[in-house]
């Protein structure tokens, strides 16, 4: 860390270790999430259920509202989603391989209202683990793609801040 220079220089370099994170992740080859939660959609799609399973299809309507609710709020700059413990169940459809029928899978969101993305990481990881989406490699590890908990643009903080002090 730089030494002096306050608030901003400290900001700075977390933004800085924010990107080489970033970086490393992409090094190790790690798929991203939005192709893991692809496959889960596959499995959870509401109009997959509603023909046999109507009363499941509506809870997946409901859990799916959830989690792009929270998805949004990750991808907009300078918003963490508010301080929530909530448990999301989807229920999958299963292969015939897995033994067929559905199976319910709980998503478990954890945040503190703050920055909140290695809790979400952990929970997603556990719960891609327990859906049975894995990696080529087997693991349920992934990269955030940039446009989750993007990195503000610098040059705006002192615009941003007057803006915040105005609305108080």
């Amino acid at each position: 860390m730089r030494s002096g220079g306050g608030a901003k220089a400290r900001r700075r370099d977390r933004e800085e270790a924010k990107k080489s994170r970033w970086e490393k992740q992409k090094a190790e080859n790690l798929p991203v999430f939005s192709t893991l939660l692809r496959q889960v959609y596959r499995k959870a799609h509401p109009d997959l259920l509603r023909a046999k399973h109507p009363e499941l299809a509506t809870v997946n309507d409901k859990s799916m509202q959830l989690l792009n609710g929270v998805l949004t709020t990750i991808k907009t700059q300078n918003e963490y989603p508010a301080a929530i413990v909530q448990n999301i169940p989807f229920y999958l459809l299963q292969s015939e391989s897995e033994g067929g029928g559905t199976k319910c899978v709980e998503l478990r969101i954890k945040t503190a209202g703050g920055d909140c993305k290695r809790a979400l990481t952990q929970s997603f990881e556990l719960f891609f683990q327990n859906a049975a989406i894995a990696c080529k490699d087997g693991s349920h590890r992934f990269a955030w793609e940039s446009e989750f908990f993007p990195v503000p643009d610098l040059s705006r903080l002192p615009q941003m801040q007057q803006q915040e002090q105005s609305q108080e």
